[in-house]
């Protein structure tokens, strides 16, 4: 009898071919090609702009150490192969070969910040498409179509993650770019050894395999010789191993441990020798940021894991600076998530799923995220973003292998009948998948662009520099303010000494650093923060001309008549003129004024008092002092103070704050609070400071009097050097030459003595202020008379070469802290300086003697 054919059943024939065929192309080699050309294009369309950027921050002072190698000291190069990497004072890391690659760079680009971006993006690329190619030999077992469509959304995951700006956008980030891509190239290269060995059908090792292996052994050495990041390579393959690899195994415990033991030997001895070349190196196994750096990023470590907002971040990876708020791009990502985990959810509860991958990612997730214990946190901006780099690699294979992965027990047996049905299926996961890629691209395009607008802004900063060299005497010393540090997370010019290099060789054809004075922190610490003191003594200097303040644009002289005398204000007199002083509330608050005190009645955000038709000079006072007593009288606080803005300005860079701990034995008596205004630069920023508001904090009651400001000398010991000549950047240099301080705190009521507080090496007081124990950076003290003083600063106190820092503080008559801390003084104490006092542990002070 013959069949006759429907309509229907033809339809559902050539449907069902072409899929077949759809999939059949996919699967084919010209299918990779098509993929891979797709993933190039699109890290040049998320990232390809970046060509046009500038050296940033740490750039600049790696560009300019290559330099030096070049220039008369090629014993740097060495340098970074017997020890810590650039010898930076705030870090103990062994990568000498990150150096290598600026070398190359250097020889090929000299100071063109083009070429040290391409390599970013070409090693960038090798990344993206070792990815593919890895995931597509991890699931070798699984149908071809499968398989490359889960290898291509890993990689386009990869490819465009918004984590990966701060790596590919920042020539030193290239530190986890070029690590990964060794990493990578190492595994892939294990994998394809191990299909080698199992493709011969022999026991023995074929010659393909040794190949392979021998290039993932140099590939592994690489990695480690870059960044410590590598490390986690022979646990990965340690469980490829006893897992078995391309599909399940029956063997015995015994077995798989050999196995794992045969897949990762070779590593783990390569592993054993580089610690012991490390430690040779660097004298300790572990590294990583070491001075006050290091001290804080300890003190918080477990802080940092708890906090929710870096795994938010993790998954909803937005620039806030860029993407405000919970935006329409931020909730079609949470649709997206949703979407696939309703389908991953029916997957799981029907059985479909197996974990045996999914074992592999935990595994894989532990040993990108151990190594980066003590760096967790990622900033509102996608600050740190970098250390995350590796991390990203597992994160983006879970949800294509969550999605693509073929049902339990029938991965070779996909029948006609089920997979046009599977296809479709998958194809509305491939496009939620491309939703999530354009989305993901969206953001990492546009936080590319925010490093990119931050390159451009460090080079007009250097333009305008020479411009501004070539405009003033060469008599004068030039004192610039407000060096852009950040901008949307993306870093600019960290401090003085980058500042410096920058306006040198190779970056600029003559050395103008000595033309310029800075005030900023040595090495790092807020963006804001200025030496006041220092400040004010050197714009008094007749051979200083300033200050000329960067504007974003440009630089821009600002008049602050250096003559003009420090004095104290008595604010409280404004009130009985309501017009020039009032309190305002936004919130809840009422409030009265009664024998001159400030009584406000449920106070909210945004309450305070303000002081209008001030016409004060920034150089006349430093110090806003108020007298304070709330309801309950303890417990800590954050009180604020701001300076010429409009009511409605909520552009804060004009303000200062500090934390405030209110005695718990002293419940609604006045307590005297000190804001150091001068502290932040902006306070300069102006010739005259129109209007100042002091803000405070929500409370059922709170009462102020006796506001009223006054210079630092008042409130703080004054702390100088008597010889020594200071650097540009503010430092001094202890050497043969013995180091002498005065300090004097006579202008202090009360004062009796004072403790001169040294930091340890390569601690700064004015990093660790926000931390939870500012003392954590103290090394040592000397105990003076307060009178004035001359002290000689002891060797024993700067045992170790590095940066120290020295401040003072007031004591009364019971020894108990007066006031506020003296701005710091920086010390330099490099290796090969002895200064005439040894280390005998007696200190000297001029009329009289006290023991260290």
């Amino acid at each position: 009898m013959q069949t006759v054919k429907s309509p229907a059943s033809d339809t559902f024939s050539t449907k069902q071919h072409n899929a077949h065929s759809y999939a059949d192309l996919l699967c084919s080699p010209l299918g990779s090609a098509i993929a891979s050309i797709l993933l190039i294009a699109l890290v040049a369309a998320c990232f390809g702009r970046t060509l046009g950027s500038y050296f940033l921050a740490d750039d600049i002072g790696e560009v300019a150490y290559v330099y030096k190698i070049f220039h008369g000291q090629p014993e740097l190069f060495w340098s970074n192969f017997t020890g810590n990497y650039m010898q930076i004072a705030s870090m103990n890391v062994y990568r000498p070969f990150l150096l290598l690659s600026l070398v190359i760079d250097f020889v090929v680009w000299q100071a063109q910040a083009f070429g040290y971006y391409l390599s970013n993006l070409t090693l960038y690329t090798g990344c993206v498409l070792l990815l593919f190619a890895i995931t597509k030999q991890l699931t070798t077992s699984w149908s071809a179509w499968r398989s490359q469509a889960c290898a291509f959304a890993t990689a386009a995951l990869f490819a465009v993650n918004p984590l990966h700006a701060e790596s590919v956008c920042w020539v030193v980030g290239r530190v986890d770019i070029f690590c990964g891509f060794f990493y990578l190239l190492a595994l892939y290269c294990s994998l394809r050894a191990w299909q080698a060995k199992k493709d011969s059908g022999s026991d023995q090792t074929s010659f393909g395999s040794k190949v392979f292996t021998v290039i993932a052994c140099a590939a592994f050495w690489s990695g480690l010789f870059i960044k410590e990041m590598a490390i986690g390579l022979p646990v990965l393959l340690s469980v490829l191993g006893f897992m078995g690899v391309n599909g399940g195994t029956t063997e015995t415990l015994a077995a798989r441990l050999k196995s794992a033991w045969n897949a990762s030997r070779a590593f783990w001895i390569s592993t054993v020798i580089y610690f012991a070349i490390r430690f040779a190196a660097l004298g300790t196994l572990l590294g990583g940021y070491t001075g006050s750096i290091g001290t804080s990023q300890f003190a918080n470590t477990i802080a940092r894991w708890l906090d929710h907002d870096t795994l938010i971040r993790l998954v909803l990876p937005f620039n806030y600076y860029v993407f405000a708020g919970l935006t329409m791009w931020s909730q079609a990502l949470l649709i997206c998530y949703a979407l696939l985990g309703v389908y991953i959810l029916t997957r799981l509860l029907a059985g479909e799923l197996s974990f045996k991958l999914l074992g592999l990612l935990a595994v894989w997730t532990a040993t990108c995220a151990a190594p980066i214990y003590q760096l967790w946190g990622l900033g509102y901006n996608l600050e740190g973003a970098r250390f995350y780099f590796f991390l990203t690699i597992p994160l983006s294979m879970l949800l294509p292998i969550l999605i693509f992965q073929p049902k339990q027990n029938i991965a070779h047996i996909e029948t006609s009948n089920n997979q046009l049905r599977t296809v479709i299926i998958s194809s509305i996961a491939a496009v939620i998948f491309v939703s999530m890629v354009a989305i993901f691209y969206k953001s990492a395009y546009a936080n590319a662009v925010v490093w990119l607008q931050a390159g451009k802004q460090v080079r007009a900063v250097q333009q305008q520099s020479i411009a501004l060299t070539q405009r003033v005497p060469e008599t004068k010393k030039i004192l610039v303010l407000g060096l852009p540090k950040d901008q949307g997370g993306a870093h600019m010019i960290l401090n003085g000494y980058t500042y410096g290099m920058l306006v040198s060789p190779p970056f600029c054809k003559e050395n103008l650093a000595d033309r310029f004075v800075t005030f900023d922190p040595v090495v790092f610490g807020s963006p804001t923060f200025i030496n006041a003191s220092r400040f004010k003594s050197t714009l008094a200097q007749k051979s200083s001309i300033g200050p000329f303040i960067w504007n974003g644009s440009e630089f821009v002289q600002t008049d602050l008549g250096a003559g003009f005398g420090e004095r104290v204000i008595f604010l409280s007199q404004q009130l009985q003129n309501t017009t020039d002083s009032q309190p305002h509330t936004i919130g809840h608050a009422t409030y009265r004024i009664h024998n001159g005190v400030y009584d406000f009645q449920s106070a909210s955000v945004g309450d305070g008092i303000r002081f209008d038709s001030l016409d004060l000079n920034p150089l006349s006072c430093d110090v806003l002092a108020f007298d304070l007593a709330i309801e309950n009288g303890s417990g800590a606080r954050t009180i604020k103070a701001y300076w010429n803005q409009s009511m409605l300005d909520d552009n804060l860079d004009n303000s200062v704050q500090t934390a405030i701990n209110l005695d718990s034995t002293k419940p609604n008596q006045f307590q005297t609070v000190y804001l150091r205004l001068s502290a932040n630069w902006h306070w300069f920023s102006e010739s005259k400071i129109n209007n100042l508001t002091l803000a405070l904090f929500p409370d059922q009651r709170i009462r102020v009097k006796n506001v009223y400001l006054l210079p630092a000398s008042l409130t703080a010991p004054q702390l100088t050097v008597i010889n020594g000549q200071e650097k540009q950047v503010g430092v001094y240099k202890f050497g043969k030459t013995p180091t002498w301080l005065a300090a004097n705190a006579s202008q202090i009521s009360d004062a009796k003595s004072i403790d001169v507080e040294i930091s340890k090496p390569d601690h700064f007081f004015d990093n660790l202020q926000s931390s939870q124990n500012p003392n954590l950076a103290i090394g040592n003290f000397i105990h003076l008379p307060v009178t004035n003083n001359t002290v000689l600063l002891p060797e024993s106190a700067l045992a170790k070469p590095g940066f120290y820092q020295v401040r003072a503080r007031a004591l009364d008559a019971l020894g108990k802290p007066l006031r506020e801390y003296s701005d710091p003084i920086t010390i330099r104490k490099d290796k090969d300086t002895s200064a005439t006092a040894k280390s005998s542990g007696t200190l000297l002070i001029k009329n009289s003697k006290e023991s260290l």
